[in-house]
C-alpha cells in the first residue's frame, strides 16, 4: 500500500489511494468524512490526477514506528494503546462500519502527543482480515516491550498467546485488557480490585460518614444533655439513641393530641350548655309573659261582668 505525506500550511496530511473506484457516495465513505468518530483518524476525500486519495489528517501526531523506535513499551504505555484501541473498535460497531477495513500496522497507528491517544486509520473498501491484522500487531509489540517491566511482559505475551490461537475474538482480548486497566486504577487509589468488595467499601464509608454526621446531629441538641437524670436509659450506640429520642418525641406528640381533644370536647360541651340555657330562659320569659297577658285579660273581663251585674240590678228597681 502506498504511502505518502503532505504538509498544508499548518496541517499534515497522511495520503492513501482509494482501493477500486469510489463516487464518494457510499456508506463507509460518508460516514468517515462527515463525522468526527473519537480514536479514528479524521479523513478527507480528495481527486488527484483523476483518481480518488484520502487525506488523513495526522498534525501533532506520530505513527507507532516512530513512537517506539527508539524506547520500548511498558505496561502503563500497553493499556493505554489497547483501550484506544478497543474504543476505536466500539465507535465502528456504532456508526455501523466494518471493523476489517481498519488498518493495525505501526505506519497506521497514530500518537497524539498532547492527548496521549492513539487514532486508527479506516480505509473504506479495504478488503482486510481484522482478526490477522491484530495478531500481527500483537506480534510486533510483544518485541518491542520493555522486559525489565514483569507486568509489561507478562501481558504482552497473554495478548500474544490469545491473538494466536485459532478463532480467537478481539473483544474477548480488550475485555482482558479493561479488566487490567481497572485493576491499576484500583490499586493507584488504595481500592480493592474486585468491584463488588470495591462497592462494598464505598457503602461502608458513607454509612461511617452517615454516623458520624447522625452523632453530631445529636450533639447540638443542648436538651438531651442538659438533663442530669433522664427517664431513658441512654443506649450505647448512636442508633438506639435515635429511637429513644424518637420515641419520647412520639409520646409527648400523643399526650398534646389526647390535650387537644380534651379541650376540644370540653368546648363543645361548654357550647352545648349556654345554647340550652338560652332556651331555657327563653322558654321561661315566654311563659311569664303569657301568664301576665292571662291575668290582665282576667281581671278585665271581671271588670265588665260587674258592670253588667249593676247594670240588671238597676234595671230591675226601675221596673218596680
Amino acid at each position: 500500500m502506498d504511502v505518502s505525506y503532505r504538509r498544508d500550511k499548518d496541517h499534515n496530511y497522511m495520503i492513501l489511494d482509494a482501493p477500486g473506484e469510489l463516487t464518494g457516495e457510499e456508506y463507509q465513505v460518508r460516514m468517515l468524512v462527515g463525522n468526527h468518530i473519537p480514536h479514528l483518524l479524521k479523513c478527507n476525500r480528495r481527486m488527484m490526477d483523476g483518481k480518488a486519495v484520502f487525506f488523513y489528517e495526522v498534525t501533532g501526531m506520530q505513527p507507532m514506528f516512530r513512537v517506539f523506535e527508539k524506547r520500548q513499551i511498558n505496561q502503563e504505555e500497553m493499556v493505554e494503546l489497547l483501550q484506544d484501541i478497543k474504543e476505536a473498535l466500539e465507535n465502528t460497531q456504532r456508526y455501523l462500519l466494518d471493523g476489517n477495513q481498519l488498518l493495525f500496522e505501526p505506519e497506521f497507528l497514530f500518537f497524539h502527543t498532547q492527548t496521549r491517544e492513539w487514532n486508527l486509520c479506516y480505509l473504506p473498501t479495504y478488503d482486510g482480515n481484522m482478526t490477522e491484522s491484530f495478531r500481527k500487531l500483537s506480534e510486533y509489540l510483544l518485541k518491542r516491550l520493555d522486559h525489565s517491566d514483569e507486568q509489561a511482559v507478562m501481558l504482552g505475551y497473554e495478548v500474544y498467546s490469545k491473538a494466536s490461537e485459532e478463532n480467537y475474538r478481539i473483544s474477548e482480548v480488550l475485555q482482558m485488557i479493561y479488566q487490567v486497566g481497572r485493576k491499576n486504577c484500583a490499586q493507584e487509589e488504595g481500592l480493592p480490585e474486585d468491584p463488588e468488595q470495591s462497592e462494598k467499601v464505598k457503602i461502608s464509608k458513607e454509612s461511617e460518614v452517615s454516623e458520624q454526621e447522625n452523632f453530631e446531629d445529636l450533639c447540638s441538641e443542648d436538651s438531651f444533655f442538659e438533663q442530669e437524670e433522664s427517664e431513658y436509659t441512654i443506649p450505647e450506640n448512636i442508633e438506639n439513641i435515635k429511637t429513644a429520642k424518637q420515641r419520647e418525641k412520639g409520646i409527648s406528640k400523643n399526650e398534646n393530641d389526647m390535650q387537644r381533644r380534651t379541650d376540644k370536647y370540653r368546648g363543645q360541651a361548654e357550647q352545648k350548655k349556654q345554647i340550652q340555657n338560652k332556651k331555657t330562659t327563653g322558654l321561661k320569659k315566654s311563659m311569664k309573659q303569657k301568664k301576665t297577658a292571662g291575668r290582665k285579660k282576667a281581671a278585665k273581663y271581671k271588670k265588665y261582668a260587674g258592670y253588667v251585674v249593676i247594670f240588671i240590678l238597676l234595671a230591675a228597681v226601675a221596673a218596680e
